[in-house]
């Protein structure tokens, strides 16, 4: 048994005559009768009852129609659903970030993404940046978020966004005031960093731009993370300098600042594998840069 059959049989059911049918579906005549001939052989029961005035589905016929309908329905969703799948717009797609990144950009570019291609399945995973290159080379990943990543040869990185560094103090202080903060000032503090893994990071980038600054600072502790930099610095133990999305999460007894000067920017890092990407993977680079327009 063909889908032709099953689609001629249907189209004949609905005309009820052999002609429209015929006419309906672009072939001659006799190949469809051959064809309708072949399928009532094969199930063993007439399906038709032809009379001069046209054709009608004997009992056989009707329960045939209903399943046919079925069968070609399926098999017009898994055309639809492979094609979809093979355009990007179904699947899985399999994303890690670490740091800060799932704050402000990635939110972003996920209800982006989400409005463009509904029915892609998105994961996230918080994953190192050494166990994100592994999972990328291994295709565990599609695609990985963080700041700062070593150079890999089968890597692309890319820069997708921007941020302001910010001082964190605590709440009711002296330094909680309105205003740009000068980070001479910000040295002169018990200062806490984070992370402590994943070199290059974001403790790196802090250290560097206050070097540039001609600045030396008072660094009391490197934590694991964020959350536990902040945990420190709303108990009044220390301040800290956080990029511009970890300010927007509103920590009770915390307040923020921009740190004034020229080096104060930094980047939003996407990275993913040279090689052959998934059309879902595909899909969603094409949205990251749309975004970056």
């Amino acid at each position: 048994m063909e889908l032709y059959q099953l689609r001629y049989f249907v189209a004949v059911a609905e005309e009820q005559n052999v002609t429209a049918a015929a006419r309906l579906l672009n072939v001659s005549q006799p190949p469809l009768t051959r064809a309708i001939q072949a399928l009532e052989a094969e199930v063993g029961h007439a399906l038709f009852t032809r009379s001069t005035k046209g054709v009608s589905l004997t009992p056989a016929g009707v329960e045939f129609l209903a399943e046919a309908r079925k069968t070609l329905t399926q098999v017009q969703r898994m055309v639809d659903r492979s094609s979809a799948a093979g355009r990007g717009e179904r699947g899985q797609l399999q994303i890690g970030f670490y740091g800060s990144s799932i704050y402000g950009y990635l939110p972003q570019v996920l209800r982006r993404f989400r409005s463009e291609v509904p029915d892609v399945e998105i994961v996230l995973h918080t994953v190192g940046k050494a166990e994100q290159i592994e999972a990328l080379r291994a295709h565990r990943l599609d695609v990985g978020f963080a700041r700062y990543y070593p150079i890999e040869a089968d890597m692309e990185i890319e820069t997708v966004g921007t941020e302001r560094l910010m001082a964190a103090f605590p709440a009711m202080s002296a330094d909680d005031k309105n205003g740009d903060i000068d980070p001479g000032e910000v040295a002169t503090k018990p200062l806490v960093l984070f992370p402590q893994g994943g070199r290059p990071n974001f403790a790196d980038e802090v250290l560097h731009f206050l070097g540039n600054a001609g600045v030396t600072p008072h660094v009391i502790q490197v934590t694991d993370d964020v959350t536990s930099a902040m945990g420190l610095v709303a108990s009044g133990i220390a301040v800290s300098i956080v990029p511009e999305s970890v300010a927007a999460l509103n920590w009770p007894h915390i307040r923020f600042r921009h740190i004034s000067g020229p080096d104060t920017i930094i980047p939003i890092n996407i990275m993913y594998s040279k090689e052959t990407l998934r059309p879902a993977t595909v899909a969603f680079l094409d949205v990251v840069h749309k975004m970056m327009k």
